[in-house]
């Protein structure tokens, strides 16, 4: 089957974390691009089952949970669960060992690249409200060296720490 092909299979992605930024700027992301190419969001975890109960029934997402450790054996996500807290700790694996300029020893470099895309989408499309599909984001995108895409005003003002 071609890489192009309609019928290939989503990638499936989970939720971890149910709180204001999974709500406003993954779901809608993730959502906008599921409807633009293969992807489907296959679950949602939270300690808090109410919050993540609502989550999923507000979402059509199929499979809530509160055990991080159940989730990806039971659904078994393409690559690790979309953390609303932290892309860092997703890619702290692949970005350790690509530094020095070895191959990421857990998964293969196209995995990790389709992972480091999907994140920037997500990124993009959060900031400019717009879908983005697969493979769009290239060296000439503001998205493609930078996950605020040179947005102005993209971080809160840092607080002035007193004594």
């Amino acid at each position: 089957m071609s890489e192009d092909s309609p019928h290939r299979r989503p990638i499936r992605v989970a939720i971890v974390g149910t709180d204001a930024i999974a709500r406003d700027s993954h779901l809608p992301a993730l959502t906008a691009l599921a409807a633009e190419q293969p992807l489907q969001i296959s679950a949602a975890v939270d300690v808090n089952a109410g919050s993540v109960e609502a989550f999923c029934a507000d979402a059509g997402i199929g499979h809530p949970y509160t055990d991080l450790d159940l989730m990806p054996a039971e659904q078994r996500p393409d690559f690790g669960p979309d953390v609303a807290s932290s892309h860092e700790a997703q890619l702290r694996g692949p970005l350790d060992d690509l530094r020095p300029g070895r191959r990421p020893c857990s998964s293969s470099g196209a995995d990790d690249r389709t992972s480091l895309e999907l994140v920037a989408a997500l990124y993009k499309a959060a900031f400019t409200g717009a879908t983005v599909r697969a493979g769009e984001i290239g060296s000439g995108d503001p998205y493609y060296s930078a996950l605020h895409g040179s947005a102005a005003d993209w971080a809160p003002e840092p607080s002035a720490v007193t004594a």
